[in-house]
């Protein structure tokens, strides 16, 4: 597809992880097509692993800033961090053979890291906070009750599309 069609249909992609690079592209797209035409609605399609939480929530709160009017299309998977991004979605759909992953929010360690007692106290707050925001996150959108999601969050649950409809993640499979 050229760009110039890609800017005329209004889509954005976000495929693979949710990296800085990543998202610094695809919220780029996201902040022209709204300075295009801010009232029209963009298609949005993520096929995630999921990723950097922190990023996630970043463009969470980027959309709702910039009065986003997405619609959000999971394909394949919606992974962690993912869901949040399908979150931002004002209408929110996923393909028939879709699955979820919502889980605790983890840390990846390289090996040559070491820390201290204090930096491993700082950096288990931080993955609560995190967790917290994740979990109260996805309670609003999808009118779960914050103490469901937590024991759905500690349970590290996979959902198949039908599932993800039930609890609420989407409002359509496609």
């Amino acid at each position: 597809m050229t760009k110039d069609k890609q800017n005329r249909t209004r889509e954005a992609f976000l495929l693979g992880e949710i990296n800085e690079e990543n998202m610094r592209q695809f919220s780029l797209r996201i902040r022209n097509l709204v300075s295009e035409s801010p009232n029209e609605e963009i298609t949005v399609y993520i096929t995630s692993h999921g990723g950097s939480v922190s990023l996630a929530l970043a463009f969470y709160d980027f959309a709702n800033i910039i009065r986003a009017r997405l619609t959000t299309i999971a394909l394949g998977c919606a992974d962690s961090a993912a869901i949040i991004i399908l979150l931002t979605g004002k209408k929110r759909k996923a393909g028939k053979n879709t699955t979820f992953l919502i889980h605790h929010v983890r840390r990846s360690w390289r090996k040559e890291t070491s820390f201290n007692p204090d930096n491993l106290r700082a950096e288990s707050i931080d993955l609560e906070i995190k967790s917290e925001k994740m979990a109260r996150l996805i309670a609003k959108e999808t009118g779960q009750s914050l103490a469901n999601v937590k024991a759905q969050i500690a349970k590290e649950i996979s959902l198949v599309s039908e599932e993800a409809l039930n609890f609420g993640l989407i409002d359509k499979i496609i």
